[in-house]
Order: structure tokens, then C-alpha cells, then sequence
């Protein structure tokens, strides 16, 4: 019969277990090696990184305005009433065009992007605009830099687009 033995598991330089706990860990050279191969991955994978999330601070800004403009054009037809979605640098508000006061949404956007365009647009109450508008999202994250174009027709269906307008 084959018994197995200390040496059956371990190579013949760990017999003990004194000698085995003590070859455990890693020696400075080797931490050295794995550390400046991270630190080299890291500086190829960060410029693309910023990148990307400039890319997607541009679009979701445009997206959360696609659906403002969206939900204007929903309580002008809701209400039957005239209904503005009015923008500014740091955001946009929704209110009835009779009550200004009356604030249905507050939106602020992140310092990283800003919005140009039309000031303010108003939906009357069979949902349609008395223009085509159209806002530019510009997001910039050092010198990486992303737009979009949110634009109505004049039906006062929006769109977005994935370049400056």
C-alpha cells in the first residue's frame, strides 16, 4: 500500500512546516515588478477613461433634456394650456406659461457641462411650438471635449444628435 505522506503534498524543500511558512509572501523585487506594471496600465487607461466619461455627462445632460422637453409638451397637452420649459446656464425649470411661480420641475446640471441655444420654449395646449428649437450640450473634462444637439420640430417632437448643432 502506497501511504501518503508529508511529501506526497509538498515539494521536498517544504517537508516542514517551519520551512514551508516561512518561504510564504512576496520578496521586494517581485512587488516592485507588479506595481510598475499597474501604474503603466493605468497611464494608458485614463486618457481614455476621461474620455468616456466626458462622452457620457454630454449625453445624459441631452437625455434629461430630451425628456424635459418631452414632459413639457405632455402637461401643455395635459393642462390644455400653455406650458415652458425656460433654460439657463445652470439649468432648466417647467412652469404654466399663466403661473410662473408655479415651478413643475427644477433641473440643475453639473458644472462640467454647459447648454446654449434658446432661451425658453413654450408648448401650447395641442402640444406644438411656435418655431423649431434647437440647445448645444458641451461637456469638457480637461482636453477632452463632447456634444450633442437637442433639437424640436415643429410639431414639437425633440430629438437628439450626436454632433454640435
Amino acid at each position: 500500500m502506497n501511504s501518503l505522506g508529508p511529501q506526497s503534498f509538498y515539494p521536498s524543500r517544504f517537508v516542514s512546516h517551519k520551512s514551508w511558512k516561512l518561504s510564504q509572501g512576496f520578496n521586494l523585487i517581485e512587488m516592485v515588478v507588479v506595481v510598475t506594471i499597474i501604474g503603466m496600465l493605468a497611464m494608458i487607461a485614463v486618457p481614455a477613461y476621461t474620455g468616456l466619461i466626458t462622452r457620457m455627462k454630454a449625453k445624459s445632460t441631452a437625455t434629461d433634456l430630451y425628456m424635459a422637453l418631452i414632459k413639457t409638451r405632455s402637461e401643455a397637452i395635459k393642462r390644455n394650456a400653455n406650458v415652458t420649459l425656460s433654460v439657463g446656464s445652470s439649468g432648466w425649470q417647467i412652469y404654466p406659461s399663466a403661473a410662473e411661480d408655479k415651478v413643475l420641475e427644477d433641473h440643475t446640471i453639473n458644472g462640467d457641462v454647459t447648454l446654449s441655444g434658446t432661451a425658453s420654449v413654450e408648448y401650447n395646449s395641442s402640444g406644438r411650438i411656435a418655431g423649431i428649437v434647437s440647445f448645444g450640450v458641451k461637456a469638457v473634462m480637461g482636453s477632452e471635449s463632447s456634444e450633442r444637439c437637442v433639437s424640436t420640430s415643429l410639431s414639437g417632437l425633440p430629438k437628439v444628435k450626436s454632433s454640435a448643432c
